[in-house]
């Protein structure tokens, strides 16, 4: 009997706290409304709701319904309860017999009398305040009674503003339109993440790939404003009292605005610049590690090593490109992984420190085996990702035959082998890419070429110092490598 009661007072009190809470929010929202539609921001509006919100939640304080108030504002309003509803709320254990009777009948009221009573609060007049003052705004916004020209026009600065002068001696003689208003918004591709950014300045400095627009004012009749860069002249769009236009930025250059009027007099401003801004890739640096590196079978036989990788814009994705060499002469073979970091790569960071522990038996390398990697990073250029490598790291299972003391003249290092592996790799990817000229974009073909040309040339300097002329080995003519000396050498060998 007791508990049953005590809920009934528990749901009041709860139905007490909803529409006040309820109240405070049509406050807060009345007043974020009328800020929002005349100042045309999300600042202004927040903050208009979080003032109110506060200052109307300590004037109303609904964490101050506590079940004594509750108690008390029941027995306030229903006689019947014969101000015993105190009762209820509690242990019936703990009353004596004449109390438990009270208890018993203060539950009876309140089951029959307790959808008579509505908690204290201004519910209606707030939605009333919220409606009128919702209704106003819209007006008002309807009408033009907003602040958005203030903020443009105040953007404006003596210096930055665009003159024009009379491109004409009829032009001298009328009376110019006056240029009122000026400004220039620039839109960085996405995946910077860098907002919006709007100036009167109209010296230009952006990302490629930024677009640039700009609008233009004017008093007076005009009949139309282009302009010009690199020879070329564009019309801008009339949109109301504005002229608008906009263009993507690929390239550094100049430009400048011409105008006019209904008379046939025109007018032409000063040049301004469009300083286009490379994305640069990003920088990859390798601590801990040796150009070249020899291990023996029988030992430790792992690389471990720090990258350190920066992007202006962020990391899209890092890993190694390693690849194995197994075999000798023109019986070898390579095999190529791409491996991931021990430690996570997460994409969109602009600074990462990766850690990598390379086990050569986990990569099935045998004796006379050498590895070649390098790390690759992209970041998110568009449309076309900025891709970054580092050098090229050598490492190598000593192998147990003994090739002899040399090749060259008492050379005492064996360095024959390696080399025309690497020759010969050299002619199976220029052989590959001839294959699939057809096939291949030229960019994707001139990059390709160019590769081999500088993997050709890192190879003659690496084991030139050793070899000499004989270093020289496959030689590019004309954009094809020739193998005839790499035979040769093989068969010597």
């Amino acid at each position: 009997m007791k508990q049953g009661g005590k809920d009934i007072v528990l749901r009041f009190q709860k139905r007490w706290k909803l529409l006040v809470w309820v109240e405070v929010l049509l406050y807060a929202l009345a007043g974020a409304v009328l800020f929002g539609l005349i100042f045309q921001n999300w600042v202004m509006p927040l903050a208009v709701f979080s003032v109110v919100s506060l200052a109307v939640m300590f004037i109303k304080k609904p964490w101050d319904i506590h079940l004594q108030k509750v108690s008390a504002f029941l027995d306030a309003q229903l006689l019947k309860l014969e101000y015993s509803s105190g009762l209820v709320l509690k242990d019936s254990s703990e009353l004596s017999g004449l109390a438990q009777l009270q208890q018993e009948k203060a539950t009876e009221t309140l089951k029959t009398e307790i959808k008579t009573i509505n908690p204290q609060h201004h519910l209606r007049l707030a939605v009333t305040l919220f409606i009128v003052i919702s209704i106003f705004s819209f007006v008002i916004y309807a009408m033009g009674f907003t602040f958005t020209h203030s903020e443009e026009d105040s953007l404006i600065s003596p210096s930055d503003k665009l003159e024009f002068i009379a491109a004409d001696s009829l032009s001298a003689k009328t009376e110019a339109p006056i240029l009122t208003h000026q400004m220039v918004t620039i839109d960085y591709p996405a995946y910077t993440g860098i907002p919006r950014r709007t100036t009167s300045a109209m010296e230009i400095q952006a990302l490629e790939g930024s677009r640039v627009h700009w609008k233009l004012s004017f008093e007076g009749p005009v009949d139309s404003v282009s302009i010009v860069s690199l020879g070329k002249q564009r019309h801008l769009q009339k949109r109301q009292n504005n002229y608008v236009g906009s263009t993507i930025v690929e390239n550094s250059g100049f430009y400048n605005f011409k105008f006019t009027d209904t008379t046939g007099a025109s007018y032409t401003s000063d040049l301004y610049g469009i300083e286009a801004v490379k994305d640069k890739a990003p920088i990859i640096e390798l601590d801990g590690l040796e150009q070249f590196k020899t291990f023996e079978f029988d030992g430790d036989k792992n690389i471990r090593f720090t990258t350190s990788i920066l992007d202006d814009y962020g990391i899209a994705e890092a890993q190694i490109v390693a690849t194995v060499s197994k075999g000798t002469g023109e019986s070898v073979k390579f095999r190529e992984e791409k491996l991931g970091f021990d430690t996570p790569v997460t994409s969109g960071q602009k600074k990462m420190t990766l850690h990598k522990t390379l086990d050569l038996d986990q990569m099935k390398m045998e004796p006379g085996d050498e590895l070649y990697f390098y790390v690759e990073a992209r970041d998110y250029r568009q449309p076309q990702v900025n891709i970054s490598r580092s050098e090229t790291y050598f490492a190598k299972i000593k192998d147990t035959v003994d090739y002899g003391p040399g090749v060259e003249g008492g050379l005492g290092v064996d360095l024959m082998p390696d080399y025309f592996r690497s020759q010969r790799q050299l002619i199976i990817d220029t052989e590959k890419l001839i294959s699939q000229r057809g096939d291949l974009s030229t960019n994707e073909f001139n990059s390709t070429s160019n590769d081999l040309g500088f993997d050709q040339k890192s190879l003659r300097l690496k084991y030139g110092q050793f070899m000499g002329d004989e270093a020289e080995g496959p030689t590019a003519n004309g954009g094809e490598i020739s193998d005839d000396h790499d035979h040769d050498h093989d068969h010597d060998h």
